[in-house]
């Protein structure tokens, strides 16, 4: 691969998957690049073995519908871009997309900010622990953030019982908590990650770390997106559904993604709360 168009500096070792003198080097971040020519990108296998940050960084032309297949090579799993599928405005609605969560988080914000200080002070009241529950989580690209809600379940409810999954009547849920799961309100904190540029409003709903090392070569695709705070599969079912249900109907929409079909989203997801939908998860399904 050529680097005649890198900015002067630039260090690569190519295609030769030499990682001891990238690991000597003491990097501060390191960009891995996925060009348009087949260029394997493990991203996500040498992130747990770097000494500093790695960020996938796509082509300057950037789709979503994009087709990842996996290999193994030694012991590194590679995850290739196969297949790179232009679609003419796509750099543009994603600028737009992004343009409408900061606008419309920030409104939010605004406008609710009494209603996040009344939850706040009654999670705070409701039993011992922590105002805000939070969580690393798998965003774009597979890189880790962590993620804000309001505290439903007991303090140190995560470490006992059935774990991060919780069931309708979980004895670990307060009394206000189940209020708050009831019409989404433990997700409203979410809105600050949306201005952080870790999540979005709509996108794939964000997974725990350790999900990434079960995906399947198509369901990575959904690491193509930002993770959103609604989702397709949440207006589709969300927790009634399979994990791997709500896998397929996450890679569904980043191949079909547009901005109308993020509106849409939107729009269906307010009769989704209101009737309650999808809440827990379901005892005879598989867990993450």
């Amino acid at each position: 691969m050529s680097l005649s168009a890198w900015p002067p500096g630039t260090r690569s070792w190519g295609c030769r998957w030499r990682l001891q003198p990238w690991r000597r080097s003491r990097f501060k971040r390191c960009r891995l690049l996925a060009p348009f020519a087949r260029f394997p990108v493990f991203w996500a296998s040498l992130r747990d073995r770097a000494h500093c940050p790695i960020v996938l960084t796509q082509p300057e032309v950037v789709s979503v519908q994009t087709y990842f297949e996996t290999r193994s090579l030694a012991q590194w799993t590679l995850i290739e871009q196969a297949r790179l599928d232009q679609r003419q405005g796509i750099k543009f609605q994603l600028a737009l997309k992004r343009l409408l969560d900061v606008v419309l988080a920030a409104v939010g914000v605004v406008m609710i900010a009494p209603l996040l200080v009344a939850i706040a002070i009654a999670v705070r009241l409701s039993s011992p622990g922590p105002i805000l529950f939070i969580q690393e989580r798998m965003g774009k690209f597979g890189q880790p953030f962590y993620i804000y809600k309001f505290r439903t379940m007991v303090d140190g409810a995560i470490h006992f019982g059935a774990g991060i999954n919780t069931f309708e009547g979980d004895p670990r849920i307060t009394a206000v908590g189940k209020i708050l799961r009831d019409y989404h309100l433990d997700e409203l904190p979410q809105l600050f990650n949306v201005l952080r540029g870790e999540m979005s409003l709509v996108g794939p709903r964000p997974l725990l770390m350790s999900a990434l090392k079960t995906y399947t070569p198509q369901q990575q695709q959904r690491l193509l997106m930002l993770p959103g705070m609604t989702a397709w599969e949440a207006v589709k079912g969300g927790l009634d559904n399979s994990l791997n249900d709500r896998l397929r109907l996450d890679v569904w929409y980043v191949e079909k993604w547009s901005l109308g079909l993020d509106l849409w989203i939107l729009l269906l997801t307010i009769p989704v709360v209101l009737r309650k939908e999808g809440i827990y998860e379901q005892r005879d399904i598989e867990l993450p």
